[in-house]
């Protein structure tokens, strides 16, 4: 899921989490989307390599060898791409079958079969640029990646005809007829969604359908997608659907439209730069230990967060950390109904930190209307909760400004803390990546490529990027990076450097 810059002379113990970017161009005349995470470029570029800005995206050109060495399948396929299973992608064909071919072919583990989990069948599915018009639900099986091409700031578009006929356009954990989950939300692991674009405006709006079903756990990740609603005043459309799970990260999610963009309940997540546009409710928050929302933007919507519950039950969000966000015209930016007397008492916790309401009159109104924060102003540190004594177990419910927190400035650019969106390497032609088994590592479970991956790091690290292909590779001691630019590591889906703990020497 994560792109790896190991340490220059540090110690790779776990290298990298990272996604294969199986690309091919599609000069369709379509409406361009801009990638959500296109602002948020920070650096001038991701590598210490000089950019060679090519005409081509890398991944169309690299020649990889993916595989799983513990997969029961013979000529079992890592990476696949929709185009190859027939899909169109010209906004015409219905692509419904051919695009769930290529997620579920060579008898992986799905929703259809009695599979709780497994790790022997990865899979990526990629999408070239393109419109993919689909008529029911994409049900997405374990250990699948949905990776869209980012080449030049525009995504393909999962595009919902007028008959769809399902709850869900991408289900991530898809319900069983006796009304449970495929898999238990919090081992739903290892996928990932991202540079999608998903259209619902040709379903219509009083049909209750949600883009995104994504009750997971960890190694979980949505990133630069684009979801389009209805924006009629009685809509029942729902961006993203999260019930359940212990998650997980999110980043660079723009959604349009729709009664609810975000329905979301999960033990935690890590949230990062979504913006939100004409929705009724932006966030509708049912539960949570903990959510971090870092970098939001809410515009033009009738209420900003609705964390509240019905008068006389608990409170079920333990609590809400908003940082560098902003709020704008927005009728209501948060509704809470936790108070002094709410149970738990540790539940319905706000903390906001560097929050601008904006043409927002209400930052924070109790469930009843009352104003507990008035908007129109820039919020340095705030707070709703209880606040704990030192060494004593006795606790005072507080709301009201707050010491703001001692920030170092190695953290912070500008008046925000320090962010970036995970590159894609676009700026990089083909013939600056290696890849590791054309180099002679094996990943194939059994040999040990430690020395070879060293040889491979001390070569290529100063000046190519280095690509792991889809496998298992054994390793006996600490690979060392000797390059102090720091290397730069891809691999495809998930690799895993595996150790034989008797072996391993340091």
């Amino acid at each position: 899921m994560v792109f790896g810059v190991i340490a220059g002379l540090g110690l790779i113990t776990t290298i990298v989490l990272a996604v294969l970017y199986g690309i091919e161009r599609n000069k369709s005349n379509d409406q361009q989307i801009i990638a959500s995470n296109s602002s948020c470029t920070l650096r001038e570029y991701p590598t210490h390599i000089i950019p060679d800005y090519p005409s081509q995206f890398w991944r169309e050109l690299l020649v990889t060898n993916g595989s799983n060495p513990f997969s029961q399948v013979s000529n079992y396929n890592v990476y696949r791409n929709v185009k190859d299973f027939g899909a169109k992608g010209d906004g015409i064909t219905d692509d419904t079958v051919a695009i769930q071919n290529a997620i579920s072919s060579n008898n992986r583990c799905s929703s259809s079969l009695a599979c709780e989990g497994s790790t022997s069948e990865p899979g990526l599915v990629y999408f070239p640029y393109g419109t993919y018009l689909i008529s029911t639900s994409l049900k997405i099986d374990y250990y699948t990646q949905l990776v869209g091409s980012p080449y030049r700031n525009r995504l393909p578009t999962i595009k919902c005809s007028e008959s769809f006929n399902a709850d869900y356009v991408l289900d991530g954990n898809p319900y069983k007829a006796t009304g449970e989950l495929t898999w238990g939300s919090t081992n739903n692991f290892f996928r990932e969604i991202r540079n999608l674009r998903v259209d619902m405006t040709r379903i219509h709006p009083n049909r209750s359908v949600s883009g995104v079903h994504w009750p997971v756990g960890q190694a979980t990740a949505l990133q630069n997608l684009v979801i389009e609603m209805s924006r009629e005043e009685r809509t029942q459309h729902r961006g993203l659907w999260i019930e359940s799970g212990s998650g997980g990260f999110m980043s660079d999610l723009t959604f349009y439209g729709g009664q609810i963009c975000a329905f979301l309940g999960n033990q935690q997540f890590t949230s990062r730069n979504m913006a939100f546009f004409e929705c009724q409710t932006a966030i509708r928050q049912i539960w949570n230990w903990n959510w971090l929302y870092k970098s939001i933007s809410i515009n033009n919507c009738g209420i900003g967060i609705d964390m509240s519950v019905q008068p006389g039950q608990s409170e079920t969000v333990g609590g809400l950390t908003i940082l560098d966000s902003h709020f704008y015209n927005t009728r209501i930016g948060i509704i809470t109904s936790a108070n002094a007397q709410s149970m738990p008492p540790s539940a319905g916790q706000i903390l906001l930190d560097n929050v601008h309401f904006d043409k927002t009159p209400v930052a924070v109104q109790s469930l009843v209307g009352e104003v507990i924060l008035q908007g129109n102003q820039r919020i340095n540190s705030w707070g709703q909760g209880h606040v704990y004594t030192p060494s004593s177990r006795n606790y005072t419910f507080i709301r009201g400004l707050l010491p703001p927190p001692n920030k170092s400035a190695l953290l912070m650019e500008g008046s925000k803390f320090l962010e970036y969106s995970r590159p894609e390497y676009l700026e990089y032609s083909v013939n600056q990546f290696v890849t590791v088994k054309s180099l002679g590592a094996k990943g194939d479970g059994m040999t040990d490529d430690t020395a070879t991956i060293q040889r491979i790091i001390d070569t290529y690290a100063a000046n190519k990027i280095i690509f792991f292909d889809a496998g298992a590779y054994i390793h006996t001691n600490t690979v060392l990076d000797t390059d102090q630019r720091h290397s730069n590591v891809l691999s495809s889906i998930l690799f895993t450097p595996s150790s034989h703990c008797n072996l391993f020497r340091q």
